[in-house]
């Protein structure tokens, strides 16, 4: 979804939230990224330095954020850290998801910053999507890189034959792509989903009956014993026409498609994490600015859970 305007942003807490103890800026997120008030004759680099020879800062993590990909490291993150023209002396990095505790608690014991917050969001563009785990048996053990592969593969699986598309002998497939674990602590594991699949599934009535291509970047975000909570980000959509094949076309027939190419992965992650939920047996929160309930393609079924909310 593009991005409207810059707004004011104020703090406010996640009140009942139980998994998260940081505050939340409007308009946004609530993982993958912190924002911070350097104190006064406080420098990115400054603040960078107090990090400089600890390995796991030196460790590089991939975000993707806005359509960006990058590649650094925490200390390089906090080095080139931009100043926000809006809030003086205001800054803040792209995280690993899951770790953003962990690192506030870090930044704050410099002693060179203040107000560690959840990040500053454009609004008109915030997007939210996660689901749960639900009772899943032996949670605890999704740790490790193999086992969390292991779960998300089988709700893959379910999520592309969950539905028969008349005149197609395969609605669609499913390609692994990677599964690894964040350098940081509490080092939770992502993996990387590739689906190649008919629209009526990933779109449902949003759909033009073509074939769609996407990768969905699943991040443990919130691990326990029960209702483990997995983050759920589309990239790298791309299109391809039905042109009467009744199996899903290799990844070279498939092209980008620029246009609302926002929207339609906002409907994606809606379309995932809901079906997600359902498998486990769980719940879902999607949020997103400039959709709402009735809207086609929006998951009504995640319409009831809320951010702060559990069911």
């Amino acid at each position: 979804m593009s991005h409207v305007i810059i707004a004011f942003f104020s703090l406010f807490l996640l009140a009942g939230n139980a998994w998260a103890d940081l505050e939340r800026r409007s308009c946004g997120s609530l993982y993958g990224g912190l924002s911070f008030i350097f104190k006064k004759s406080v420098t990115p680099e400054k603040l960078a330095k107090q990090f400089e020879s600890m390995d796991w800062a030196r460790e590089t993590y991939e975000t993707n954020v806005h359509d960006r990909r990058r590649v650094a490291s925490f200390y390089a993150r906090l080095k080139t850290a931009p100043y926000y023209s809006y809030v003086s002396g205001a800054s803040g990095i792209d995280v690993p998801i899951g770790s953003e505790d962990y690192l506030a608690k870090q930044l704050s014991q410099t002693g060179l910053v203040y107000d560690v917050a959840l990040p500053w969001g454009d609004c008109g563009g915030a997007e939210i999507a996660y689901f749960s785990l639900g009772k899943l048996k032996d949670q605890m053990s999704l740790r490790q890189p193999a086992n969390f592969q292991n779960v998300i593969q089988s709700a893959a699986v379910s999520y592309v034959e969950s539905r028969r598309v008349p005149g197609l002998q395969r609605a669609g497939i499913t390609e692994l792509k990677s599964f690894t674990v964040f350098p940081i602590e509490p080092h939770l594991p992502l993996g990387r989903v590739r689906f190649r699949l008919a629209s009526e599934i990933s779109r449902d009535q949003s759909s033009n009956n073509t074939w769609d291509q996407f990768d969905v970047v699943f991040n443990l975000w919130k691990l326990d014993e029960a209702d483990s909570l997995v983050t759920v980000v589309i990239e790298k959509y791309k299109t391809a026409p039905r042109a009467g094949r009744d199996n899903p076309p290799s990844a070279e027939f498939f092209r980008d498609d620029s246009e609302d190419h926002w929207d339609r992965e906002y409907i994606i992650s809606g379309s995932i994490a809901a079906h997600f939920a359902k498998f486990f047996r769980s719940f879902c929160v999607v949020e997103g600015e400039g959709f709402y309930p009735g809207q086609d393609g929006y998951p009504a079924s995640c319409t009831e859970a809320r951010v702060g909310k559990t069911r």
